[in-house]
């Protein structure tokens, strides 16, 4: 009996142990597709703590800053931002250690070897032991492309506004999307 029970626990171990093994296959091609949706994603992606420091950066974050992903951990995040949007930043991070929930914000970032951009970063807080907040994880796209629009959009709406003829511009359903002031003043509307 002793040695038919010895046959049975054994016989159990191995199929625990081949169960483990096919859960730490999974595990691991679980953490491979991570890597390389975290890696081969189209934004950058940041993890700072809570003194703003870079623990870890993707592929495409590194490539926004124009540096090597090596080089940027344990450097400062406000080291790549423009001196015009490191208050603007500072406010960002310090809701989200605040607790206050998800953030976004617009700021202008420098570029290693090249030209700053305008960048969309949103963070959330990545909650350590206790609910306490030892780092945060920042999404960053480059939205210098549409912040150029935006002010070209400004300047051709001040130049029209600043016309002495009246000018219309409306959709193919005519409803008007914009009204020049002189012709809102020749009309007598606001």
């Amino acid at each position: 009996n002793l040695v038919l029970e010895l046959k049975m626990r054994q016989l159990r171990l191995e199929m625990q142990n081949e169960e483990l093994q096919r859960a730490q296959e999974t595990i691991t091609q679980a953490r491979d597709r991570y890597a390389d949706l975290y890696d081969f994603a189209p934004v950058g992606y940041f993890t700072l703590d809570c003194k703003g420091k870079i623990v870890e950066v993707n592929l495409a974050g590194a490539q926004l800053l124009g540096a090597e992903r090596r080089r940027l951990v344990n450097q400062s995040a406000f080291r790549w931002v423009a001196p015009e949007s490191r208050e603007v930043c500072r406010s960002h991070y310090r809701k989200v250690f605040d607790h206050q929930g998800p953030q976004t914000c617009e700021v202008k970032l420098r570029r290693r070897g090249g030209a700053p951009f305008f960048a969309a970063l949103a963070t959330v807080a990545a909650p350590g032991e206790a609910g306490t907040v030892l780092h945060c994880r920042t999404a960053l796209s480059d939205i210098t492309s549409r912040k150029q629009a935006e002010i070209e959009l400004k300047l051709e709406e001040r130049l029209l506004d600043g016309a002495s003829d009246s000018i219309f511009l409306h959709d193919l359903a005519g409803r008007f999307i914009y009204v020049n002031e002189a012709a809102c003043r020749d009309r007598g509307y606001e």
